[in-house]
Protein backbone atom coordinates (compact mmCIF):
# COMPACT_ATOMS: atom_id res chain seq x y z
CA UNK A 1 0.00 0.00 0.00
CA UNK A 2 2.49 2.71 0.70
CA UNK A 3 4.65 1.78 -2.41
CA UNK A 4 1.65 2.33 -4.13
CA UNK A 5 0.91 5.43 -2.58
CA UNK A 6 4.84 6.61 -3.03
CA UNK A 7 4.19 6.09 -6.98
CA UNK A 8 1.04 7.88 -6.07
CA UNK A 9 2.90 10.80 -5.34
CA UNK A 10 5.44 10.44 -7.58
CA UNK A 11 3.92 10.40 -10.89
CA UNK A 12 1.76 13.26 -8.81
CA UNK A 13 5.50 15.17 -8.72
CA UNK A 14 6.25 14.43 -12.13
CA UNK A 15 3.35 16.04 -13.46
CA UNK A 16 3.90 19.11 -12.14
CA UNK A 17 7.65 19.00 -12.53
CA UNK A 18 6.35 18.94 -16.34
CA UNK A 19 3.50 21.20 -15.96
CA UNK A 20 6.48 23.70 -15.07
CA UNK A 21 8.90 22.61 -18.48
CA UNK A 22 5.35 23.04 -20.00
CA UNK A 23 4.93 26.61 -19.05
CA UNK A 24 8.87 27.79 -18.90
CA UNK A 25 9.04 26.15 -22.82
CA UNK A 26 5.93 28.49 -23.48
CA UNK A 27 7.97 31.57 -21.89
CA UNK A 28 10.72 30.60 -24.81
CA UNK A 29 8.73 30.19 -27.23
CA UNK A 30 6.82 33.67 -26.66
CA UNK A 31 10.38 35.08 -26.13
CA UNK A 32 11.79 33.48 -29.78
CA UNK A 33 8.51 35.32 -31.44
CA UNK A 34 9.65 38.03 -30.01
CA UNK A 35 13.07 37.82 -31.40
CA UNK A 36 11.86 37.08 -34.89
CA UNK A 37 9.39 40.09 -34.51
CA UNK A 38 12.76 42.06 -33.44
CA UNK A 39 14.39 40.75 -36.64
CA UNK A 40 11.82 41.96 -39.28
CA UNK A 41 11.88 45.18 -37.56
CA UNK A 42 15.67 45.55 -37.58
CA UNK A 43 15.35 43.96 -41.42
CA UNK A 44 12.98 46.43 -42.43
CA UNK A 45 15.15 49.70 -41.35
CA UNK A 46 18.75 47.84 -42.54
CA UNK A 47 16.59 47.82 -46.45
CA UNK A 48 15.62 51.46 -45.40
CA UNK A 49 19.20 52.54 -45.05
CA UNK A 50 20.34 50.25 -47.86
CA UNK A 51 18.11 52.45 -50.19
CA UNK A 52 19.79 55.71 -48.92
CA UNK A 53 23.14 55.31 -49.20
CA UNK A 54 25.66 53.74 -51.03
CA UNK A 55 28.51 53.50 -48.89
CA UNK A 56 26.11 51.96 -45.93
CA UNK A 57 24.35 49.76 -49.29
CA UNK A 58 27.54 47.60 -48.51
CA UNK A 59 27.51 46.99 -44.74
CA UNK A 60 23.89 46.95 -45.14
CA UNK A 61 23.70 43.75 -47.11
CA UNK A 62 25.98 42.04 -44.98
CA UNK A 63 24.25 42.89 -41.98
CA UNK A 64 20.88 41.49 -43.84
CA UNK A 65 22.76 38.05 -44.70
CA UNK A 66 23.48 37.86 -41.03
CA UNK A 67 20.21 38.83 -40.03
CA UNK A 68 18.48 36.26 -41.95
CA UNK A 69 20.62 33.63 -40.70
CA UNK A 70 20.08 34.50 -36.94
CA UNK A 71 16.24 35.16 -37.95
CA UNK A 72 16.77 31.34 -39.19
CA UNK A 73 18.03 30.05 -36.56
CA UNK A 74 15.79 31.65 -34.31
CA UNK A 75 13.14 30.48 -36.01
CA UNK A 76 14.28 26.44 -35.92
CA UNK A 77 14.77 27.64 -31.65
CA UNK A 78 11.13 28.70 -31.75
CA UNK A 79 10.00 25.48 -33.58
CA UNK A 80 11.99 23.14 -31.70
CA UNK A 81 10.93 24.93 -28.06
CA UNK A 82 7.27 24.24 -29.70
CA UNK A 83 8.30 20.64 -30.21
CA UNK A 84 9.45 20.42 -26.63
CA UNK A 85 6.16 21.88 -25.19
CA UNK A 86 3.94 19.72 -27.40
CA UNK A 87 5.97 16.74 -25.95
CA UNK A 88 6.33 17.79 -22.60
CA UNK A 89 2.36 18.53 -22.67
CA UNK A 90 1.94 14.69 -23.86
CA UNK A 91 4.50 13.70 -21.12
CA UNK A 92 2.50 15.36 -18.64
CA UNK A 93 -1.05 14.47 -19.31
CA UNK A 94 0.40 10.63 -19.65
CA UNK A 95 2.03 10.99 -16.51
CA UNK A 96 -1.59 12.83 -14.99
CA UNK A 97 -3.43 9.54 -16.21
CA UNK A 98 -1.07 7.41 -14.94
CA UNK A 99 -2.05 8.56 -11.34
CA UNK A 100 -5.62 6.97 -12.06
CA UNK A 101 -4.86 3.65 -12.85
CA UNK A 102 -2.04 3.60 -9.72
CA UNK A 103 -4.57 4.20 -7.51
CA UNK A 104 -6.86 1.52 -8.68
CA UNK A 105 -3.61 -0.91 -8.66
CA UNK A 106 -3.35 0.56 -4.93
CA UNK A 107 -7.41 -0.15 -4.46
CA UNK A 108 -7.05 -3.72 -5.74
CA UNK A 109 -4.16 -4.44 -3.80
CA UNK A 110 -5.74 -3.37 -0.03
CA UNK A 111 -8.66 -5.14 -1.12
CA UNK A 112 -6.92 -8.61 -1.88
CA UNK A 113 -4.26 -7.76 0.70
CA UNK A 114 -7.52 -7.60 3.46
CA UNK A 115 -8.89 -10.81 2.19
Amino acid sequence: QDAFNTIVKKVGNAATAFAEITASTAELTTGGEEILKAMISLKEVSTKVNQNAGIIRNASNQTEGEMDSVSRISAEVTRAVEEINNGATEIQATMENLGGPAQKVSEVTEIISSE
